[in-house]
């Protein structure tokens, strides 16, 4: 499964998020020892300092374009909204990364693969419309 080590910012306190591009949303967290610890099985190189030192420096552990995308953005999609999205589906779920943290502690006093809505979750969500993408060479 790709997926990526990020903060809030880079270098700011000892959390890290691993987020995952397949569902779009945080998939575990904690201190960089914590996340080491259970990143080691099955593939010790996901713990590699390296990833981390990514992390503190850039905001995320992505290379290439996948930089761009979890770097410092200022929103992340977020696939795992609440069950009321609009029904023209016209725009998507994201989190602000300044809410990076708390979305994390929200899951965790849900509880982590609960079914349902966990509304302080969904609290630190923000609908956004789809904007039509326009290229340099458009006019």
């Amino acid at each position: 499964m790709p997926s990526f080590i990020i903060k809030e910012k880079p270098g700011n306190e000892d959390f890290y998020v691993e987020w995952s591009s397949i569902v779009d949303a945080p998939t575990r967290w904690g201190t960089r020892a914590d996340m080491q610890e259970e990143l080691r099985w099955p593939d010790p190189s996901a713990a590699e300092d390296a990833r981390f030192d990514r992390a503190d420096a850039k905001g995320t552990s992505a290379y290439g374009e996948a930089e761009g995308i979890y770097g410092m953005e200022e929103t992340l999609l977020v696939m795992n909204g609440p069950h009321d999205w609009p029904e023209d589906l016209d725009g998507c779920y994201v989190l602000p990364r300044e809410n990076l943290r708390a979305y994390c502690e929200a899951l965790d006093q849900f509880g982590r693969g609960r079914s349902g809505v966990n509304e302080a979750a969904t609290a630190l969500l923000r609908w956004e419309p789809y904007f039509e993408f326009r290229g340099p060479d458009d006019e």
